[in-house]
Formats: C-alpha cells, sequence, structure tokens
C-alpha cells in the first residue's frame, strides 16, 4: 500500500511539472516571451530574469524537486526493475526540466 502511494505521488507531481511546463510555454507564446534564435547571449538567458518568466520558472523548480523527490522514494521502495526504471526516467526528466528552465532565465 505504501508503495502505491509513493508510486502515486511521483506520478501524480510529475504530471503537474509537464501541465506547468505547458502552461508556461503557452503563457510565453502569448505574450511573446519565447526565446528568439538571436538573443544576445551576453544579456544572460533569452528571459533574462523577466518576472513574470521567473516566477513561473520558480513553479518548475518547485514541483520538479518535489517530483525528484518522490520518485527518488519510489525507486528504493521499488519492487521490481520495471518500476524502477518507471521511477528513474522521472528522476531524468525532472532534472532535465529544472536545469533547461534555469537556463532559460539566467
Amino acid at each position: 500500500m505504501a508503495n502505491r502511494i509513493l508510486q502515486l505521488n511521483a506520478i501524480s507531481l510529475f504530471l503537474a511539472l509537464v501541465g506547468t511546463v505547458g502552461l508556461t510555454w503557452w503563457y510565453a507564446h502569448n505574450n511573446r516571451y519565447l526565446p528568439a534564435a538571436d538573443f544576445d547571449r551576453s544579456m544572460g538567458g533569452p528571459w533574462n530574469h523577466n518576472a513574470e518568466m521567473t516566477l513561473f520558472v520558480g513553479y518548475i523548480c518547485g514541483l520538479g524537486s518535489l517530483a525528484i523527490v518522490a520518485s527518488l522514494a519510489w525507486v528504493v521502495t521499488a519492487q521490481n526493475a520495471r518500476l524502477r526504471l518507471i521511477a528513474g526516467a522521472i528522476m531524468l526528466a525532472s532534472i532535465v526540466t529544472i536545469g533547461y528552465h534555469l537556463l532559460l532565465i539566467d
């Protein structure tokens, strides 16, 4: 039962992270905050500490961190290799998502 709760936590947090990333990019697209290919790298990332996008990146980092912790707990308690692989994939995807958005904002 406890393992099932860890699975549901990790999966639901990851889905919340994916939804937040989707809403962030939808908001960026509608408000013309999409990173341009020709942005000046000397000025920081393409979002360069924009207050609105920094708030979204904060949400992404928070949800990603929670997803990493939940998937780590799931990896430790998983009962077979398939579940460990799924939990590890969630952890890796969360780490990559956080890293990419930190590069965009800074």
